[in-house]
């Protein structure tokens, strides 16, 4: 681990492998990596904004998931007063944030939609922006953020979690109209409901029609393509709700 922190340094960006061999650590030895966590995590994210290869911001987005999973099965077995989600919010915050904002969207569709809203009516611009801000470039790229994005979920602070709630659950709905693989985001939308849920349902009540209504469609289709072979995710959504 101590040859690995050597060559995993804020500048210049460490090399793919190099943070693939982090995330595979923390996924197999949650434990071990535990004392190096906050440290690497507060690493990737002074210098996450400078990524602009696609692999390094997969290998990014894997190695969040996995810190993710490892402190959440560090705070599920450990009994050390010290193993609480609060000593990683300005860290998981951050990296949440960047990943939303910024990875998920595209600087083609945001000139798009610049254009858009000056040449047709400013009535439609919510429409525009619902079916246009969130196209991916590379799906590898878009399901790896979407995953380390819901897993990431229920280690948010209370105050980011609460005040971004609306806009991350209505741009999660946009995407179910812009994917032939609806796994990732539902399961995005399902680990950010439940932490949701977990800390104040009620911020539910003003998204909670437009999320049936996506995730109902999304059941339609897979009855017709699927048969019997229904993703449990989306079910198992249903009965959350």
């Amino acid at each position: 681990m101590d040859a690995l922190l050597l060559k995993f340094q804020a500048s210049p960006l460490p090399h793919f492998f190099i943070v693939a061999t982090f995330t595979s650590l923390t996924q197999s030895y949650a434990s071990y990596v535990a004392p190096y966590l906050k440290g690497i995590m507060g690493t990737m994210t002074t210098n996450m904004k400078a990524i602009k290869k696609d692999n390094l911001k997969y290998a990014y987005a894997s190695a969040f998931s996995g810190s993710a999973e490892a402190i959440l099965e560090i705070m599920a077995n450990e009994e050390s007063d010290s193993a609480t989600k609060e000593n990683y919010h300005s860290e998981v915050d951050f990296a949440h944030d960047v990943m939303f904002s910024q990875w998920l969207s595209s600087r083609y569709n945001v000139t798009v939609l610049l254009i858009s809203y000056y040449f047709f009516s400013r009535n439609n611009f919510d429409e525009i922006m619902l079916n246009n801000a969130f196209v991916f470039r590379d799906s590898k790229v878009r399901n790896g953020t979407l995953e380390a994005l819901g897993k990431m979920s229920r280690l948010l602070s209370r105050e980011r979690l609460l005040r971004n709630a609306s806009p991350i659950l209505t741009a999660l709905i946009g995407i179910f109209k812009r994917t032939s693989e609806p796994f990732y985001v539902t399961s995005c939308v399902f680990q950010t409901v439940k932490a949701i849920c977990e800390v104040d349902p009620n911020v539910m009540e003003g998204v909670v029609e437009q999320l049936l209504t996506a995730l109902f469609t999304q059941v339609k289709v897979m009855l017709h393509f699927y048969s019997v072979e229904i993703p449990f995710i989306v079910l198992t959504f249903f009965l959350f709700i």
